[in-house]
């Protein structure tokens, strides 16, 4: 949630507020995001009530919590009081948000299977929902030997891609992200690409081959230390991408070692700041990429969610490239 959170703030405010924690709260939009991402965390409560704040330590600590602090469930949010005595909200008092007097329709009156089914019917890809990409043969290549499509060019027609039958098993991949939050002393995009790209990053954020892009915010004064940085995470799904291509006959997703060559040579990652001007990936502290997959078992019923096997890491496709994770690395 975090991550979605943060590239709706980088997309709004590329290269203006919203991007910069100090000011993006000025905006209008900002009130209607974030209670998009109420929205979201809601119904995340209603439906794993066990799940939720867990202890740990801060890492650099904020106006009301030293660095090195404890915090959980019970720490108090300051400044917000929740009564006249100087009591202030916890994250316990706020784990269910009808205390608060409001609710959300996906959530409201309803049991867990009925959540699902309503989440469902807004967000399902398993019942036949199509999506596009354009098919795209860009002039930039990557530290490794592109095996692109050739006589494909970039005004071919958007083509219709369904998402994966309504029961059965498929294999899902994703790349992970992680990277130091004052890695650039300012903020920035990490993009994904799957084929080559427009070399000009200015065009990035709208490239046909961009995959996604995990966007780390920041105040407007953020200075490097590594004694007390912070690690932010992030995921960007490929599966539907990559359906995109095998429909096209680049590959066969049942054919994992061949999914995994074409990754090792199609898979690209670029980094930009706001005012997007490109920094080399290997001059990003902390900045690692990896691709994980695991198996999946498509939701059986209109109230179910698909069931995910165990995620493996595949060292191979980034080992040897740069911020990709090597075989000796952790994920």
């Amino acid at each position: 949630l975090e991550s979605l959170h943060n590239q709706i703030h980088g997309l709004i405010g590329n290269g203006g507020h919203m991007a910069i924690i100090d000011y993006a709260g000025f905006d209008p939009v900002f009130w209607l995001h974030h209670v998009q991402v109420d929205r979201l965390l809601a119904i995340w409560q209603a439906l794993y009530p066990d799940s939720y704040v867990e202890a740990s330590a801060e890492p650099t600590g904020s106006a009301t919590i030293p660095q090195g602090a404890v915090t959980d469930v019970n720490t108090p949010l300051r400044p917000f009081h929740s009564d006249t005595n100087g009591s202030f909200w916890t994250s316990a008092g706020v784990a269910n948000v009808e205390k608060l007097g409001y609710s959300y329709p996906e959530i409201q009156g309803k049991s867990p299977p009925e959540i699902k089914a309503a989440v469902n019917s807004l967000y399902a890809n398993s019942s036949g929902v199509t999506l596009t990409r354009r098919d795209n043969v860009g002039s930039v290549k990557d530290d490794v030997a592109p095996q692109v499509a050739a006589g494909i060019s970039s005004d071919a027609p958007l083509e219709a891609v369904r998402e994966p039958p309504a029961t059965g098993n498929y294999t899902e991949w994703l790349t992970n992200i992680r990277v130091a939050k004052d890695a650039l002393e300012q903020a920035f995009f990490i993009h994904i690409f799957l084929g080559d790209f427009d070399p000009n990053p200015t065009m990035w954020n709208i490239e046909p081959n961009l995959v996604g892009s995990h966007a780390v915010i920041t105040p407007y004064v953020m200075k490097r230390d590594p004694l007390r940085s912070t690690i932010v995470t992030g995921q960007i799904p490929l599966t539907r991408a990559l359906r995109v291509d095998e429909q096209k006959g680049l590959l066969n997703l049942t054919d994992e070692a061949k999914t995994k060559e074409y990754l090792t040579t199609q898979l690209h990652w670029r980094i930009t700041t706001m005012d997007d001007k490109e920094v080399p990936r290997d001059q990003v502290p902390d900045l690692k990429i990896a691709v994980v997959n695991a198996n999946v078992q498509a939701a059986q019923a209109d109230d179910q969610f698909p069931v995910w096997g165990e995620l493996k890491v595949q060292h191979d496709i980034t080992n040897g490239r740069p911020a990709g994770l090597a075989i000796e690395d952790e994920l």
